[in-house]
C-alpha cells in the first residue's frame, strides 16, 4: 500500500463571517487534498457529523497562515501519512499515524454534502 500525507488545521473564522470556526481534514489524493470540514476536535468527538468541502491545494499540507479573501487563519493541529483502506462515492476510510491522531478514521456520506466522522485509536 502507498502511503500519503494527511493534515488537520483549525481553520479560525474571521468574528464578522458568519460561519463558525472548525477543523479541515485533508487527505493527500495526488494533485489535490479530498477535504472535510469537522465541528469538534477530531479526537475528542469521536463521532461526529461533517461536510465534504471543495477539495483543496497540497500546499496546505505545510501551509500555516491568512486564508484568502478574508477567510480567516489555519493553523496545523495535526499532521503525518495514511493509507487508504477503502473509497468510494460513499464511504472513505483511511488508517492514519501522525503526531496526535493514530488509528482508523472513517468518513461515511449520509446525503449531498452531509457525511459523518468517526474515529476509533490505534490503541482501542
Amino acid at each position: 500500500m502507498h502511503e500519503r500525507r494527511f493534515v488537520i488545521l483549525f481553520h479560525e473564522m474571521p468574528p464578522d463571517s458568519g460561519r463558525p470556526s472548525h477543523w479541515d481534514f485533508m487527505l493527500e489524493t495526488g494533485e489535490a487534498l479530498a477535504t472535510w470540514a469537522l465541528r469538534h476536535v477530531p479526537d475528542v468527538v469521536v463521532r461526529q457529523p461533517c461536510r465534504r468541502l471543495a477539495d483543496h491545494r497540497q500546499r496546505y499540507l505545510d501551509y500555516e497562515g491568512p486564508v484568502a479573501s478574508a477567510g480567516g487563519r489555519v493553523t496545523q493541529w495535526d499532521a503525518g501519512t495514511y493509507e487508504t483502506l477503502a473509497e468510494n462515492d460513499h464511504l472513505w476510510q483511511a488508517r492514519v499515524s501522525g503526531g496526535r491522531l493514530s488509528g482508523v478514521v472513517t468518513f461515511a456520506r449520509q446525503n449531498d454534502q452531509r457525511w459523518t466522522f468517526s474515529f476509533s485509536s490505534a490503541s482501542g
